[in-house]
């Protein structure tokens, strides 16, 4: 599936939520993420990172990617 924007949060922007359930959960991901590439894994906790890493598996299943 491509998606417009030239960064993650425009992309994300352009889902709906009315076809995409998991689109929270992918927000929710993608900050974690974003404080860990930015702020360093010093403000980010090992169980935050497990916790995106599941929430990015969920939504791949639903857009049928994995």
């Amino acid at each position: 599936m491509r998606l417009p924007g030239a960064v993650m949060s425009e992309r994300l922007e352009a889902l709906s939520r009315v076809r995409f359930y998991a689109l929270d959960d992918l927000w929710s991901a993608h900050k974690i993420l974003n404080r860990l590439a930015h702020e360093g894994s010093k403000n980010v906790r090992r169980s935050e990172l497990v916790e995106a890493m599941q929430k990015y598996e969920k939504a791949l299943k639903e857009l049928e990617m994995i």
